[in-house]
């Protein structure tokens, strides 16, 4: 076998892969915002109405995504695949990876770039931490870290979350891993500069969609949220005893060269 060819077929054997996938496009007219897309007990992954940024964007991780075709915030689509077996997130969005190469012809590459983001610190010169925000336990920790998807419902498991539209309830959190999800409503990258390395529990509530992106479909709480209340900023330093700062710094990027809409099966 020639070397280049032996080499492609090597590279094709460590790429991680779903056994089976079903992609199909959403007519339903039901989503909204970037859809919901999420990794499921038994090494599944199920998406119901994402647009391929929002895919993307968690295929690799929360990461800031530019380029593409106009259609990549406007079509939709329904995914439902299975891995062999029960998978880590990061195996899972290395899959998702494979899976958007493959059907969607998705070709990108990385770039950082000097944007708008937001630095997650300590708010208190003391580094003194709020009365929500507590080290896990040893056991709770290391769980956290070999962490797999539990079935949806009930108190989050060490490393998972449980977020609506006006509150955050974790467990065995990583402070990287925190700023991911403030992303999501905070509509701009967040840095971690906490200095935190443990794993923490966490409780966070706010009332105001003052400065947020539109919370996730049905999430709990929605019809709650008013300008005026208590907002997430201000929650944060009074709660967990953490500060969020307006700044400008470099962010990785995934650019998008090309993609095509997928044929349905």
């Amino acid at each position: 076998m020639l070397p280049a060819l032996a080499a492609a077929h090597l590279l094709a054997a460590q790429t991680p892969a779903f056994e089976v996938a079903s992609i199909r496009p959403n007519t339903s007219g039901n989503a909204q915002g970037q859809g919901l897309a999420a990794p499921q007990p038994g090494g599944r992954f199920v998406a119901v109405g994402p647009t391929l940024r929002g895919l993307v964007s968690g295929a690799y991780d929360g990461m800031q995504i530019a380029g593409g075709p106009s259609w990549i915030d406007s079509a939709r689509f329904d995914i439902n695949a299975r891995a062999r077996s029960e998978v880590v997130p990061d195996e899972m969005r290395r899959m998702l990876r494979s899976l958007l190469a493959e059907r969607f012809k998705l070709v990108v590459h990385t770039e950082t770039r000097e944007l708008p983001v937001y630095v997650l610190s300590t708010a208190r010169s003391d580094r003194k931490l709020g009365p929500k925000l507590r080290e896990s336990d040893a056991a709770c920790a290391k769980e956290a870290r070999n962490f797999i998807p539990a079935a949806p419902g009930g108190p989050p498991a060490c490393g998972d979350f449980r977020m609506g539209a006006r509150s955050l309830i974790a467990r065995g959190m990583f402070m990287p891993a925190f700023a991911q999800v403030l992303r999501g409503r905070a509509g701009r990258p967040v840095i971690d500069r906490t200095g935190l390395d443990g794993a923490y529990d966490l409780e966070l509530e706010w009332s105001s969609d003052l400065g947020l992106q539109q919370a996730p479909p049905g999430a709990a709480g929605a019809s709650e949220l008013t300008p005026d209340g208590l907002s997430l900023f201000t929650a944060l330093q009074e709660q967990l005893g953490l500060g969020l700062q307006a700044d400008r710094g470099p962010v990785d990027v995934v650019v998008i060269d090309s993609a095509e809409q997928p044929t349905p099966n």
